[in-house]
């Protein structure tokens, strides 16, 4: 399953990551765990962000397979699979680091929003270029 996904990082959970005392991750601490991994796509792909051009969250969804286990660590499978005039799909697999297990899955979707008018801008064409050639036209929709 994880195939399909040409970027991913790994991650330990901090002590802070744990639900009052308990021995796994708690639920809002992967939110935080998305963003980290997105930020690690973007600087590996060499995209630098413009002060005149947010990246908002519109969308997120997700599905937990099992417990992430405080003392673990998680590989973070991540990719862009569809890219429209102004937003973009971001899928993400977590998986135990070692045995592989299936933690959870996300989806986001993100809208570049233009920092003086608060619109959506179109994405920026070298960024596109970039994700297309990282991933593969045949991995990416482009609408």
């Amino acid at each position: 399953m994880t195939e399909q996904f040409k970027f991913s990082t790994t991650l330990k959970p901090r002590a802070m990551d744990r639900l009052m005392g308990a021995d796994f991750v708690d639920h809002p601490r992967y939110a935080e765990y998305l963003w980290d991994t997105l930020s690690e796509y973007w600087y590996r792909l060499g995209l630098r962000l413009s002060p005149d051009l947010l990246s908002m969250l519109v969308r997120v969804e997700g599905s937990y397979k099992t417990p992430f286990g405080i003392h673990e660590e998680a590989k973070i499978y991540t990719r862009i699979s569809r890219i429209g005039r102004s937003s973009a799909v971001q899928e993400y697999q977590i998986n135990e680091a070692i045995s592989g297990r299936p933690i959870a899955t996300f989806t986001e979707t993100r809208v570049w929003v233009d920092a003086k008018t608060r619109r959506p801008a179109p994405w920026p064409e070298e960024w596109k270029q970039k994700v297309i050639a990282f991933e593969g036209k045949e991995n990416v929709k482009v609408a």
